[in-house]
């Protein structure tokens, strides 16, 4: 649903969500699984070990066993709303254009959503812990993230790919397109995804950011 760009210059609630299912699942967080020709899925790994996988677990076990809010979160994530706001979210023609594209240029992009949905004990689709204290809620969880993910060297490598990879570069283009902008549209027509937003504020995250992001990145427009 993010943008590339945007997800490089506030990933944190993305980031929040991948490090929480590769603790809680067996979702296979170093690696970007491949399909195909696995040429996008190349090009996304650059961007992955980037990232210091292994310590933002190792910051998610510590506010899994001992912050509040973050315990709720993980609550959340396995709360009727959130799986209605998931399979709402799948049903968008728009969502699984996107899918097909990524799985056509070689990311395994089904096996990524089917690795959420086992989480969440939510049908498969096909391709067509004690509460102790507050350390810092999810702002603070989301502040330490950021501190050790490398910004700088992600937005060169993002403007690197975008000007030498055509796949990549495709891919960029068709997160700007009118079937984006359509998923947008859809997304922020629908209750449950209000709701989410409204929690994602409450709890820090800011969304500002990611709307100006869309906005000036892509050409998105983006009306919640």
């Amino acid at each position: 649903m993010l943008t590339i760009f945007n997800v490089i210059n506030n990933m944190k609630f993305a980031l929040t969500i991948l490090a929480i299912l590769a603790v809680i699942s067996p979702l296979e967080a170093f690696t970007v699984p491949r399909t195909g020709n696995g040429a996008l899925a190349d090009e996304l790994q650059k961007f992955v070990d980037l990232i210091p996988i292994k310590e933002i677990i190792e910051i998610v076990h510590r506010y899994k066993t001992q912050d509040i809010e973050f315990q709720q979160v993980l609550e959340y994530f396995q709360s009727y709303e959130f799986k209605t706001l998931i399979t709402e979210i799948e049903s968008i023609p728009e969502w699984i254009h996107i899918l097909n594209y990524a799985q056509s240029a070689g990311l395994d992009a089904y096996y990524l959503v089917n690795k959420v949905n086992e989480y969440l004990h939510l049908p498969s689709l096909k391709p067509s812990s004690h509460a102790t204290r507050n350390i810092g809620g999810i702002r603070g969880f989301l502040d330490e993230v950021e501190a050790v993910v490398p910004t700088d060297q992600l937005k060169s490598l993002y403007l690197e790919r975008v000007a030498n990879s055509a796949v990549f570069a495709d891919f960029n283009r068709m997160l700007g397109s009118p079937i984006a902008q359509t998923l947008v549209n859809k997304l922020c027509a629908s209750i449950n995804f209000n709701n989410f937003l409204t929690k994602a504020k409450n709890y820090g995250v800011r969304l500002d950011i990611i709307r100006v992001d869309m906005e000036e990145r892509l050409g998105l427009t983006v009306p919640c």
